[in-house]
């Protein structure tokens, strides 16, 4: 059952599936289940680097109509950012941000991201100005 769950929250977003989606994050309410719960928000970090920026947005709204559960944004915000998706990652660490901003650690988590992640493409040169390693 958790598997197939995952299955398909994953082909929901890969698809922008939205009502499939809304599905699967309320069954996860219903469920009441900690470990399905951090599996759900682990993939839907994990999984971010597949899709769109517009369609994360929508995918973030709604986590949070069907489950806004608050400790586990910056749980799907990180797993965004170490699976190489640092603008989902700040998307998801922003929306936090304002939806709970009676809480100063989101504003602070925030910041962080962004001095991090804030302007990735000024990290490193262009590749074509990178130098071949010497041997």
């Amino acid at each position: 059952e958790r598997d197939l769950h995952l299955v398909q929250v994953l082909s929901a977003l890969v698809s922008q599936d939205a009502k499939m989606l809304h599905e699967r994050l309320k069954w996860v309410k219903e469920k009441d289940d900690k470990r399905l719960r951090d599996d759900t928000a682990q993939w839907l970090g994990d999984a971010s680097r597949f899709t769109t920026l517009d369609w994360y947005q929508q995918v973030i709204q709604i986590w949070k109509d069907e489950l806004n559960y608050k400790p586990k944004y910056f749980w799907i915000a990180w797993r965004a950012a170490l699976n190489d998706a640092p603008q989902h990652a700040l998307t998801v660490a922003e929306f936090a941000k304002n939806e709970f901003k009676d809480d100063p650690s989101f504003s602070e988590e925030y910041d962080y991201m962004k001095a991090l992640f804030g302007q990735p493409a000024q990290l490193l040169p262009a590749p074509e100005k990178l130098q071949p390693a010497a041997k």
